[in-house]
C-alpha cells in the first residue's frame, strides 16, 4: 500500500479546536475572533480551515490587558470649560430637576 502525502497547503490547513489549542481558549473564542474579522479564515461546509502559520503569528502578537481601560481619554475637541458650561463640574452628575418623573426600572 503506497503513503499518501498531502498537498502542503492542505497539511497546513487547520480547524477551530486545533486552533483553540494553538491559542490556549474555547473554540466558542476562536469563532468570535474569525466573526470579528481579526483572525482571518475560509469556510468549508459547516467548518472554518485556519492557516497553522497564521494562527502561529497571531499568538505571537502581544495581548491586550484584560478588562474595561482605567480611564477614558477625552474626547477630540472637547475642552476643559466644556463641562461648566452643560452646567456642572467635570466628572459629576447632577440630580434631575425636582418634581420630574424618572421611570424606574422593572417599574410601571
Amino acid at each position: 500500500m503506497r503513503g499518501y502525502t498531502l498537498d502542503k497547503k492542505l497539511s497546513d490547513t487547520i480547524g477551530t479546536a486545533e486552533t483553540a489549542r494553538i491559542l490556549r481558549c474555547s473554540e466558542s473564542r476562536v469563532k468570535l475572533l474569525i466573526g470579528s474579522g481579526r483572525l482571518p479564515a475560509k469556510p468549508i461546509g459547516d467548518r472554518w480551515a485556519l492557516s497553522r502559520q497564521t494562527v502561529e503569528e497571531f499568538r505571537a502578537l502581544p495581548k491586550l490587558p484584560a478588562g474595561r481601560p482605567a480611564h477614558r481619554p477625552p474626547r477630540e475637541g472637547a475642552e476643559q470649560g466644556d463641562s461648566e458650561q452643560n452646567g456642572g463640574e467635570s466628572g459629576q452628575i447632577s440630580a434631575p430637576p425636582a418634581g420630574s418623573k424618572t421611570p424606574r426600572r422593572g417599574h410601571r
